[in-house]
């Protein structure tokens, strides 16, 4: 939990996290929560894939 505390800090835009910082985030399961939301995002992203038009392809020129 600390090191997810530590993360979540750091992301928040804390610099230098702090032991009052840490204790907060800890006391109200912040990270607990950040480590979940980063479950999810993370099982989203797995399920993506590279999608490209045909301009990438160098398709775009010739379709029309």
């Amino acid at each position: 939990r600390l090191e997810a505390a530590c993360e979540f800090a750091i992301t928040s835009g804390i610099k230098k996290p702090r032991y009052h910082h840490l204790n907060s985030i800890l006391a109200s399961n912040q990270d607990e929560i950040y480590v979940e939301r980063k479950k999810a995002d993370a099982k989203d992203h797995s399920q993506m894939g590279y999608l490209r038009g045909s301009s990438y392809y160098g398709g775009g020129r010739d379709d029309q």
